[in-house]
């Protein structure tokens, strides 16, 4: 399952009042994160995301995504498991003259998918066979 946010970032948009995007998301481990800052942005644009009131990438808090056409891809596995399930992703744009849009794609694997895998209804099999009073 993914999740994609596509955020359009004006001329001068500073960093102390970014432009946002959040998404309401479903508990769930995110896998893969995707960023593309397209060629033209060189540098100039900033892209980080939320998690309830703190910075969750770059991990290192005050860090930005910065690029110029090349994607910025990386596999953090991290759990969302507590509300509020949002996140949000917030650039700024130093570029004086031009608007630069941000893509994302964040891959997850959800919480309830995980809890009723394959392996553990084989385990609630293998336990019904061997462990009396279980029907």
């Amino acid at each position: 399952m993914a999740y994609v946010f596509e955020l359009a970032v004006s001329a001068e948009t500073i960093e102390a009042s970014p432009a946002k995007q959040a998404v309401a998301i479903s508990p769930c481990i995110i896998t893969q994160v995707t960023i593309v800052q397209p060629e033209g942005c060189v540098g100039l644009v900033g892209t980080w995301f939320m998690y309830q009131s703190h910075q969750l990438y770059p991990f290192n808090a005050g860090a930005k995504f910065k690029a110029n056409g090349a994607p910025i891809i990386f596999r953090p596995n991290t759990e969302i498991a507590e509300p509020p399930y949002e996140l949000t992703m917030l650039c700024f744009n130093e570029d004086d003259t031009y608007p630069h849009t941000v893509y994302a794609l964040i891959e997850v694997t959800l919480l309830e998918t995980r809890k009723g895998g394959v392996l553990e209804q084989l385990g609630d099999a293998f336990s019904n066979l061997f462990l009396p009073g279980r029907a």
